[in-house]
């Protein structure tokens, strides 16, 4: 174990459990004598998280001391509570900056994503007796059945839609949507297992339908069903999926942290990236019952279908690639807790 964590750690689990008695009971469940501990620990911890920083140590023990400053900061010195949870500034800096700080997890999600579609689509090109293994039952009759009536890529949804309506097409897609990606986050706690088969069965899906596309000579029209919505709706599921990876690698190595110390700071980045995309799969699910359908006009044409799914893609990468971005301030160097006032560095 680091040395630096195992000469500290004592001090770091009293502070936290004094910090958890005031959560559940107020200051005035303290003792005069642990009010002066608390003081004592918390500049203590600041000075800790302050070196750990300044060492460039493990970056889970910086979010470790960072949350626990954090929470000292705001037991010592609490105002008037002022508004709290804001969707504003989440969705302006929060989301964005925490995908990018957690974006090796999505990189892994892809990755999982591509290699089962990979697959899928090598083994159904080289044997079409595979689709019935790698395939959802009854997904390569229908990709068959449509190809087979020569139809413009928009009117694959034709059927359902007009069952259905724009409307509650929409919603049951969303539904669906978002279902497919809580699963990917959930299964994280299962130490990866049951997200690593989601991301890999959802790849297969994808990789399967190509495949069929591909055998039939109509790889385009395939691709331009998926296009319009998919763009959105597969980076939510990678998302997700990224998000459940890190859930569950704390799980499997919490580092020099205790393992629900290393699971609740996994959980709180985790969270945000759901939370966040949320409404790209809200997105995803109106395009998907309203503009994947269209079949006349400019969406008769199989590539603008393409180039619209890539358009909508190219503007949540900007979006996820630059929000929260701003100016580094020459004063910015100061032990801080995120959301949080600067905190004493000096013990």
């Amino acid at each position: 174990m680091d040395p630096f964590v195992e000469a500290h750690r004592p001090q770091w689990e009293r502070l936290d459990d004094l910090l958890r008695t005031v959560d559940q009971s107020g200051l005035k469940a303290l003792s005069p004598p642990e009010l002066g501990e608390l003081g004592r620990l918390y500049r203590q911890a600041a000075t800790h998280l302050a070196q750990a920083r300044a060492e460039r140590r493990d970056p889970r023990l910086v979010d470790y001391l960072n949350l626990l400053v954090g929470r000292g900061h705001a037991v010592i010195y609490r105002r008037r509570r002022g508004p709290g949870f804001s969707l504003r500034r989440f969705f302006a800096a929060e989301f964005p900056q925490t995908f990018r700080r957690t974006f090796r997890f999505t990189a892994v999600s892809v990755a999982l994503s591509v290699a089962g579609a990979s697959l899928a689509y090598v083994l159904v090109v080289a044997d079409r007796g595979w689709v019935e293994h790698v395939a959802p039952k009854g997904l390569p009759d229908a990709v068959e059945g449509f190809l087979a009536k020569n139809q413009p890529a928009g009117a694959y949804f034709g059927e359902a839609h007009g069952a259905l309506g724009s409307g509650p097409f929409s919603a049951l897609l969303w539904t669906h949507n978002l279902q497919v990606g809580v699963t990917a986050f959930a299964g994280g706690l299962t130490a990866c297992a049951l997200t690593v088969w989601a991301l890999a069965a959802n790849g297969m899906m994808l990789g399967s339908f190509l495949a069929v596309g591909t055998l039939h000579s109509r790889q385009l029209d395939c691709w331009a069903i998926i296009a319009p919505h998919g763009a959105l709706e597969l980076s939510a599921v990678f998302i997700c999926g990224g998000a459940g990876l890190m859930l569950g690698y704390s799980v499997i190595n919490p580092g020099d942290l205790r393992r629900r110390d290393a699971i609740a700071l996994a959980a709180r980045e985790s969270v945000k990236l759901v939370l966040g995309v949320v409404p790209v799969f809200l997105a995803a699910g109106c395009i998907e019952g309203t503009i994947s359908p269209i079949s006349t006009g400019l969406f008769r044409d199989s590539w603008v279908r393409v180039a619209f799914g890539l358009g909508t893609w190219l503007i949540l990468a900007c979006y996820l690639a630059a929000g929260g971005k701003s100016p580094p301030s020459p004063f910015s160097r100061r032990v801080t807790p995120s959301s949080s006032p600067s905190a004493p560095d000096s013990g």
